[in-house]
């Protein structure tokens, strides 16, 4: 019901984001977000089922390849043209995709 109220005034105020230019997809980013992404959540149900919670083998391994492929995927979104995360490029202010709403420290 609301969605039928919402709806038109959503079609005239939402700009049009269409772009002529043709974006590419990121393969290697979305695998290693992916693969990122997939291990943090094992390790969450993992350490719940191993007798030794987070210190399990199974869980430690799977925590430094969460890290290693988050990492990844930041240096290399930070590297490309495209990234898949706006603000990913160096030199932009990642806090800007925020809305500026993370204070700042300044020291």
């Amino acid at each position: 019901m609301y969605v039928l109220l919402l709806l038109p005034g959503l079609l005239l105020l939402v700009p049009d984001s269409a772009t002529t230019e043709r974006q590419r997809f990121d393969v290697p980013g979305a695998v290693l977000l992916g693969a990122g992404t997939a291990a943090v959540l094992f390790v969450l149900t993992q350490s719940s089922k191993e007798e030794s919670g987070l210190g399990g083998a199974t869980v430690v391994i799977l925590v430094i390849a969460a890290m290693l492929a988050l990492v990844a995927f930041v240096m290399r979104e930070r590297r490309i043209t495209q990234p898949m995360l706006e603000g990913a490029r160096r030199g932009t202010d990642p806090l800007q995709d925020v809305g500026g709403s993370v204070p700042r420290r300044t020291w």
